[in-house]
């Protein structure tokens, strides 16, 4: 590998955006969407330093525009943003994250525990889930949502997909609650399916139905359909989702601002049940008109 490659290989957009407080769940959700890696997040009670990591690319001279741009589009404007070229390997980013990674609880089910930690005695459903390069390890909001939104919803269906299933965290969730359950999950990018493959194997989780697409290219319909994304894509994915889902819906990763659209995405075909709500973020539990 040549010097020029192996800059290219560890080198790495990072964001700094300084906010107030009250627009820090619309700054990590705009992140989100414009595919950061990870983000970091320090500050103050009135003000909030998000730091974002992007991979370089041809399109990487517009993600600070982009930032604004969505920003000024919710009517705010953030304290300061500013960008550099940074270098690092990205073993040496997981490393370190990982040194601040510890076990925690979700709910009176779930423990979520590192390979350097030790499970619980005490909670009935135990997952081994490292730092890694797919979203999902638990901490963030929509998915401890996700998860408290499954603990009461797994035991009176039988099938489950999973629509960006990224670490894989919910799928395993769902199949150590209900072992009898026949679980699907999907999603476009190959490295979060092969994250998700490592990471059933490591839960002894057995052989699932986990393939890498969209989920237009799934023919079969499941008791309920799982999807932890953000409000943009739900809204896009809805449609697929309503042909899918014959009984339930789970979604999350939206705030509350974006609740109301997400709602009116999906009431043709659905109808709320019940609302998880965590520091801003919102997850819906949605019935089919068909099953009512």
């Amino acid at each position: 590998m040549s010097a020029d490659e192996h800059l290219a290989e560890n080198s790495f957009l990072q964001i700094e955006v300084l906010v107030t407080a009250p627009c820090r769940e619309a700054l990590i959700e705009i992140l989100w969407e414009l595919e950061t890696l990870g983000c970091e997040e320090t500050g103050e009670s009135t003000r909030v330093r998000l730091t974002a990591f992007f991979p370089v690319s041809e399109e990487t001279g517009m993600l600070k525009q982009q930032i604004l741009g969505r920003c000024k589009e919710q009517g705010w404007k953030p304290l300061q943003v500013s960008q550099k070229l940074i270098q690092f390997s990205p073993q040496e980013w997981l490393d370190r994250y990982s040194e601040n990674f510890r076990a925690f609880a979700v709910g009176d089910s779930f423990f979520i525990y590192p390979s350097w930690g030790h499970p619980s005695p005490t909670h009935p459903v135990n997952i081994l889930l490292d730092p890694g390069h797919a979203f999902g390890t638990g901490t963030h909001e929509s998915t401890q949502l996700c998860l408290l939104a499954l603990e009461s919803s797994v035991s009176g269906v039988s099938t489950l997909l999973d629509v960006g299933t990224g670490s894989g965290i919910l799928t395993i969730a769902a199949q150590k609650l209900n072992p009898m359950l026949s679980v699907f999950a999907c999603d476009n990018d190959p490295l979060a399916v092969e994250a998700a493959h490592e990471n059933f194997l490591r839960n002894q989780i057995p052989s699932l139905n986990l393939l890498v697409g969209e989920p237009a290219t799934i023919s079969s319909q499941f008791d309920l359909v799982v999807a932890n994304l953000t409000a943009v894509i739900i809204q896009d994915l809805a449609s697929e989702i309503s042909r899918l889902a014959r009984k339930y819906v789970i979604v999350a990763g939206f705030t509350s601002e974006q609740g109301p659209s997400v709602l009116e995405s999906l009431k043709e075909n659905f109808e709320l049940l019940q609302t998880f709500s965590r520091n801003g973020w919102l997850c819906y539990k949605l019935k089919s008109w068909q099953e009512s």
